[in-house]
């Protein structure tokens, strides 16, 4: 479940060419509309991540709370158990692993990117230059997903079951993935072996955030810095549109704000040229 961001500009060295006219003066105006001008591409197109649905084996407690908070949004279903393994020759001993069933929820559906919609986003940051990760800070508002414990539980056990039923499945992801073996040879399967048979999974790309340009401030450009034709601030980025997959996969908020500190050069052809640093 790793998270896919192309579009961003937090993350070192990447250089965003901009003109900011034929004034040579460093502005306010000047730093915003520069870097308004390259993050356009980001205010039309969202960030992405992937969701993996379907039945497979996730033994990641990680990753399973991130699936069981998605359910509890409402963007997937969500079910699992505990197969266990039986390991070992005279001295034999047992291994538990988690099968779950993941499926994307009508209202899931509705964050899906196409793989021809992922490459026109790649493209088009590529072209600005844009291929670095945003880092935001947590919030203190809360949403459904906020009150799913850490700890997970399962059918039989004490606390009861840790299954998610969060809305009708609009795909097929749900249904029961049956084995293509005999049924000679599944008799002869172990239960882990009959389960690792039935995994059948596809992996979705699904929308998270937009990002774009607050302000700027903290603008420096001493006289000796303009006479190198230099110059320094800071520009604040901005989340917007964020959706349930990029609260829970992305961790990040609606309205969340990120503070990039960027160093100006001035060209006699180009104007200010940028240069975002962590």
């Amino acid at each position: 479940m790793k998270m896919i961001m192309k579009s961003s500009l937090l993350m070192g060295g990447v250089l965003l060419l901009a003109s900011c006219g034929d004034s040579s003066q460093f502005t306010k105006g000047t730093a915003e509309s520069a870097a308004s001008e390259v993050m356009q591409v980001l205010e039309d197109n969202y960030n992405y991540s992937t969701v993996k649905t379907g039945y497979y084996e996730c033994d990641d407690d990680g990753d399973r709370l991130k699936l069981r908070k998605l359910a509890a949004a409402g963007v997937v279903t969500y079910k699992a158990e505990k197969v266990t393994e039986v390991r070992g020759g005279w001295y034999s001993y047992n291994v538990d692993h988690v099968f779950v069933t993941v499926a994307l929820t009508e209202e899931g559906q509705k964050y899906v990117l196409t793989q021809e919609e992922v490459d026109a986003i790649d493209e088009a940051c590529s072209k600005a230059g844009v291929d670095e990760d945003l880092h935001y800070s947590a919030m203190d508002e809360e949403y459904p997903e906020d009150a799913v414990p850490v700890e997970e539980t399962f059918p039989g056990d004490k606390a009861g079951s840790s299954s998610f039923d969060s809305g009708s499945a609009s795909s097929s992801a749900s249904a029961d993935y049956s084995s293509t073996s005999s049924s000679s040879d599944a008799a002869e399967m172990s239960a882990y072996e009959k389960a690792k048979a039935r995994e059948n999974s596809e992996t979705v790309y699904v929308e998270t955030f937009k990002v774009r340009v607050a302000k700027a401030r903290n603008l420096r450009c001493t006289e000796e810095m303009m006479k190198d034709g230099k110059a320094t601030a800071e520009v604040i980025i901005e989340c917007f549109d964020v959706t349930p997959f990029g609260r829970i996969l992305g961790g990040v908020r609606e309205g969340e704000r990120d503070v990039n500190k960027l160093s100006f050069i001035y060209y006699n052809d180009k104007g200010w040229v940028a240069d975002f640093e962590l």
